[in-house]
């Protein structure tokens, strides 16, 4: 997941700027400059709908939807990625070699040096006392991931491919995942949240409630320019519904075909480290912290085990 997840933060203009604006001055910069080859990373939830989104390809997301899962930074996102995409096969300015390009799109992305999405994570803590509220339900929160080392080596293959056999992937846009498996968030970062000394617990409130009280409390900002806090203080309405209202799982069948990496790490693995990572930078090897639901959590990295409460996508 690549937007950011804090309401204070998320403005329009820095959006346009980074994500349209920027890939035009790019794509002109490389025309001009004879490059001739564009590896661009785009994001899964980008151009998806307010809704459920489980087993549909890539091809039923090829443009623009009628409404923006992740709001103004998804709409700047897929608008920036369809520039990019229609820029391919522009003759370059040496008049000789034409623009190739390539588009994967990432799914949830984790790993050692993402402290943003920690730092949100620990703020929510400190206002429910050691713990993240989540919603419960079948399928809320269900995510596919990438560990951000295989995604380097993904995007490390798309480069190579593009350049030697570029008749595979030119102009192609696919998932990339690690593995098909869904998992809830509150399940697949459990160990990640206990390595800084803090734990997931069920929200007391309802869904909706909370919903509903985080969009008055916005529109109340927009206003009267103040700050209120919310149930999930840090979440902004479109982060929350993102990460707690719908489950998202997609094929990786294109990727299979497009690209010949396969992940060097295993999700295991690569949640391993980045708990590890965690601890030293969050936390500690050997922090005890009594959560308000009364669960000591100690961290002994070695011990940390993954239950796989997953839904798996063919």
């Amino acid at each position: 997941m690549l937007f950011d997840p804090e309401k204070d933060v998320a403005n329009s203009e820095a959006y346009i700027r980074d994500n349209i604006e920027a890939t035009e001055t790019l794509i002109v910069a490389m025309i001009s400059e004879n490059v001739p080859y564009l590896v661009y990373l785009g994001d899964t939830y980008a151009n998806l709908e307010v809704e459920e989104n489980y087993g549909l390809s890539e091809d039923n997301f090829s443009g623009i939807p009628k409404t923006f899962l992740t709001g103004e930074y998804g709409e700047t996102k897929i608008r920036g990625e369809i520039f990019a995409r229609k820029s391919v096969g522009r003759k370059l300015a040496n008049g000789d070699e034409i623009l190739k390009a390539v588009f994967p799109r990432s799914t949830f992305v984790y790993g050692e040096g993402d402290a943003k999405m920690m730092e949100t994570f620990l703020a929510v803590c400190q206002r429910h006392q050691g713990c993240i509220p989540f919603f419960e339900g079948s399928s809320r929160g269900m995510f596919q991931y990438i560990y951000a080392g295989n995604l380097a080596g993904y995007l490390e293959c798309c480069m190579n491919t593009l350049m030697f056999e570029p008749e595979r992937c030119n102009g192609d846009y696919f998932y990339c995942m690690e593995d098909t498996k869904a998992t809830k968030i509150n399940e697949f970062f459990a160990p990640m949240l206990e390595a800084a000394g803090h734990s997931f617990v069920p929200a007391a409130g309802s869904w909706y409630l909370t919903f509903l009280s985080t969009f008055i409390y916005e529109f109340k900002e927009k206003i009267f320019g103040k700050t209120f806090k919310t149930i999930g203080k840090e979440f902004s309405r479109c982060a929350l519904r993102f990460l707690f209202a719908y489950g998202y799982g997609f094929s990786n069948r294109k990727q299979q075909l497009t690209m010949d990496y396969r992940p060097e790490f295993t999700q295991s693995d690569g949640i391993k480290r980045t708990a590890r990572w965690i601890s030293a930078n969050f936390g500690g090897e050997q922090k005890i912290v009594e959560t308000r639901c009364n669960i000591k959590v100690l961290d002994k990295l070695s011990e940390i085990r993954y239950d796989e409460n997953v839904l798996r996508m063919g």
